[in-house]
């Protein structure tokens, strides 16, 4: 069985925890599992890898460098994309890079990267997005449409 590499982005979070943890737990021997958090304390260069296979670091995906040089890095075969700005009340701003910037990032870094396999690309949504007329319903609606059109433009 061929090893795979899987990025769980939004480790930290709710979904993005309990998909980690779980990837981890049902884990071949081979495969790596990557964890990411705007709260880690640790980035690339100082991360304490002691099973270098299941980690978790950080890495701010509003920024297209830092996705760019993320994906480079970790050349992923799946994409668990659970980052974002979950609280509705958040401010409109922070709520849109948080859930449309990064979602971007990824999905345009992957298209610009020679992969000899394009990666798949799992995105968490919400039911706010189809019945809730909010910044974060937006948010979500305009994600899901960046996925759709990637997918349809670049076989993600």
């Amino acid at each position: 069985m061929e090893s795979k590499k899987n990025l769980v982005t939004g480790a930290g979070g709710f979904i993005g925890k309990h998909i980690y943890n779980k990837l981890v737990e049902n884990n071949n021997a081979q495969d790596m599992v990557v964890g990411i958090d705007r709260k880690s304390p640790y980035t690339f260069e100082n991360h304490p890898y002691g099973d270098n296979r299941y980690f978790t670091c950080y890495a701010k995906l509003e920024c297209s460098r830092w996705v760019n040089r993320l994906i480079s890095v970790y050349k992923p075969d799946i994409i668990f994309h659970f980052a974002g700005c979950a609280t509705v009340s958040s401010p409109a701003e922070k709520i849109w890079k948080s859930n449309v910037d990064t979602t971007f990032n990824l999905l345009d870094t992957i298209s610009k990267l020679n992969y000899k396999k394009t990666p798949k690309f799992i995105l968490a949504s919400s039911i706010n997005a189809a019945y809730n007329q909010s910044p974060y319903s937006a948010s979500k609606l305009a994600a899901e449409a960046l996925v759709n059109a990637y997918t349809y433009q670049e076989n993600i």
